[in-house]
């Protein structure tokens, strides 16, 4: 009975101290798909940094209702590098939030989700990406290819018959 006492008086000890990081600072850059002529689907990235007073954190990304792996980078001083990536049809404009969670919260994102619950818990942060309508328009003109080729083809003609006027 003692040693339960201990454990549970240990336990509550642990999550007292255990504040987590409650207010970030966040630096972010983001990217998405512009020309949709060479890819199959809209590619989004966000990169983010973080600095959570020299606390090392796990980062987890909810978009659009799926919980997603974040990658961790280099830390520089007490700045941490995070990035999440993920593709979608080509089809959908507009803004895209990304929120971004520790463990704790990804893991009650977690459950909520398995049990069809809807997602209450407040994340750390989020981003917002903005995506515009990409356009499947060739980076060059057909017209312009054209007239290359047709300059090709005369500078050749010419250099052979210079060729055989020698």
């Amino acid at each position: 009975m003692v040693k339960l006492g201990i454990c549970v008086l240990l336990l509550a000890l642990a999550l007292s101290t255990a504040n987590g990081c409650t207010n970030p600072k966040v630096k972010s850059t983001t990217y998405s798909t512009e020309n949709q002529y060479f890819s199959g689907e809209s590619v989004f990235i966000a990169q983010v940094e973080v600095d959570c007073n020299g606390e090392s954190i796990s980062l987890h990304a909810l978009v659009g209702g799926q919980l997603l792996p974040v990658s961790k980078g280099i830390t520089s001083g007490s700045t941490e590098h995070f990035q999440v990536s993920w593709t979608e049809d080509h089809d959908r404009s507009g803004s895209r939030e990304v929120k971004f969670y520790d463990d704790n919260g990804a893991s009650s994102i977690r459950k909520a989700l398995r049990y069809g619950e809807e997602v209450t818990t407040s994340p750390l942060f989020s981003v917002d990406i903005k995506h515009k309508n990409s356009s499947n328009e060739m980076w060059l003109s057909p017209a312009f290819l054209a007239m290359i080729a047709g300059l090709l083809v005369y500078w050749l003609a010419y250099m052979a018959k210079c060729k055989l006027q020698e």
